[in-house]
């Protein structure tokens, strides 16, 4: 191993992304840093994405490509990660795409200060979310938790990871929210890790995604997923402030769960999930009878609750 330029191991799981896939191959390979080892996994992908992995890799001798049959983001994943040969390990997703210095940037931070991980800002449309400067910050998890709130920061791809440190954890398969969880896991691992305050990952929100789509049964599953990341991150909190903002978000994922599942009944028949979710929410809040909202969910039949709040939407719609 080269200590002075070891090697990043990029997977870059392909489906159904022919229109948006050249975008993000291109922007790895026109990375600064340049020993990389880029895993293009395609997942059974039904359109030209295949052809057009195997070209890059007769092009560029850093590319290697996994044809699998379809298994989903989480298998593609893993199975990238299993032939990965580098000391460092990052994946992007295909819809997106990353600016040039990223890796450069990440392995920079993470040799200078002796880290595992190291994470960098994102923009999503126009949002940044963070002052652009190019400095890291060396912080402990629960300053990095206060980030959580910010969509994408619980994703996995606006990172660089030791691959010592992740190589045996297993992103959960046919599960959606697998990125929280996945990172929840890597958490338990470390006490500390680096933060650079530029958008160096963009994050498009292009393809096909079931977190766009309607709430169905994935999402339902999703959510016991997210309850264990949950779980996995409030062991590790130690500050009242960290705790606070993870309640607040946990809290607000289970009022979105709860309300959704109101709204489809089929999903629930004998209320086992709306039972559950009810007493994680008042578990959750810290004064439940003085929040309106959650009094009636602890207080109202599920039906007279769901009334309840179909006619408060109704009134807001009007009102807006």
């Amino acid at each position: 191993m080269d200590l002075a330029s070891p090697k990043i191991s990029v997977v870059i799981p392909v489906y159904k992304v022919k229109d948006t896939l050249h975008q993000c191959v291109d922007s790895v390979i026109a990375q600064t840093y340049t020993n990389l080892e880029i895993i293009l996994v395609n997942d059974g992908s039904p359109d030209s994405c295949g052809a057009i992995c195997d070209e890059y890799a007769k092009k560029d001798d850093r590319i290697k490509v996994i044809h699998q049959e379809n298994q989903g983001l989480s298998m593609a994943r893993n199975n990238g990660i299993k032939v990965a040969t580098g000391t460092y390990f990052g994946c992007v997703d295909s819809d997106d795409y990353i600016r040039p210095k990223m890796y450069e940037l990440l392995l920079k931070a993470m040799l200078a200060h002796k880290l595992q991980v190291v994470e960098c800002s994102l923009q999503k449309g126009e949002s940044t979310y963070f002052e652009q400067e190019d400095k890291v910050i060396v912080e402990p998890l629960d300053t990095a938790f206060e980030r959580i709130v910010y969509p994408g920061f619980y994703n996995v791809w606006n990172k660089l990871y030791a691959y010592d440190l992740i190589k045996d954890i297993q992103f959960e398969k046919d599960k959606i929210y697998e990125d929280i969880l996945f990172l929840s896991q890597v958490y338990q691992k470390i006490d500390k890790l680096g933060f650079i305050p530029l958008a160096l990952y963009y994050y498009s929100q292009e393809g096909e995604s079931i977190m766009r789509s309607n709430y169905g049964q994935k999402k339902l599953d999703g959510f016991w997923v997210i309850k264990r990341a949950m779980e996995n991150f409030f062991n590790i909190a130690k500050t009242p402030r960290a705790k606070e903002i993870l309640r607040k978000n946990y809290l607000g994922n289970l009022q979105y769960h709860f309300h959704s599942l109101l709204e489809n009944p089929h999903l629930d028949p004998s209320k086992d999930n709306l039972k559950k979710m009810r007493s994680l929410i008042i578990e959750n809040s810290k004064k439940p009878y003085l929040n309106p909202y959650i009094k009636l969910i602890n207080t109202l039949p599920f039906w007279g609750y769901r009334m309840f709040y179909k006619l408060n939407k109704q009134r807001l719609k009007l009102r807006n």
